[in-house]
């Protein structure tokens, strides 16, 4: 009967922990209307192995996906001369007048066979039933390309949303250093080292 009784328990424990495991990851039966393997209140960067014929017109891309309380999601793309903001530009964006449930994904790609030489950027963002969608040419943006420009791809990790930090999708400079890693991409000394930087990135609000 003590041997039964050790067996009911483990049994017990395994079954919680698995359920306790696909509610945490909004899996099925408790994923209802959110993103499913996403946690609440996560941004997921998915992981996309097989190679389509969509990769050969894109520089770059990359897909996110989120289950959280906010009240807007927004892609934006700023231009930097120095440490001076010169352009910013909302390529897709959504948003309500009140804080509620935000589960959704975003897509985007910079357009174009050469990502020094890219020709646009492109964002859909999905969030609940709303859809948004967008396109920011770059040609006359990333001025005097040289050997000096250098650019990068999501300097993140999953994780937590934070309201009001800008995540970075794709990120561009021109300066004689290259590109260098910072922990804060916005800080105005860093962005004064370069001639030009250029950032595409996601905010939630």
């Amino acid at each position: 009967m003590k041997k039964i009784g050790i067996m009911i328990g483990i049994g017990i424990l395994v079954v919680g922990g698995g359920l306790g495991a696909l509610a945490y990851f909004n899996l099925w039966p408790f994923q209802g209307n959110k993103i499913a393997g996403v946690p609440n209140g996560a941004l997921v960067k998915k992981e996309e192995n097989a190679m389509t014929e969509l990769d050969i017109l894109l520089a770059a891309s990359g897909k996110l996906s989120f289950n959280m309380e906010g009240k807007s999601a927004f892609v934006y793309l700023d231009v930097y001369e120095k440490e001076n903001r010169v352009s910013h530009k909302k390529v897709a964006g959504i948003s309500s007048d009140r804080k509620s449930a935000m589960n959704g994904e975003l897509v985007w790609g910079v357009v174009g066979l050469n990502l020094m030489k890219p020709e646009e950027v492109r964002a859909k963002l999905l969030v609940n039933s709303a859809q948004s969608e967008g396109a920011v040419p770059l040609k006359s943006v990333l001025t005097n390309q040289s050997e000096q420009s250098s650019a990068a791809s999501e300097p993140f990790e999953n994780g937590k949303i934070k309201l009001g930090k800008r995540y970075i999708l794709q990120y561009w400079n021109r300066s004689e250093n290259g590109v260098s890693v910072s922990e804060d991409f916005f800080n105005k000394k860093e962005l004064a080292k370069k001639e030009q930087t250029i950032i595409l990135y996601l905010i939630f609000k």
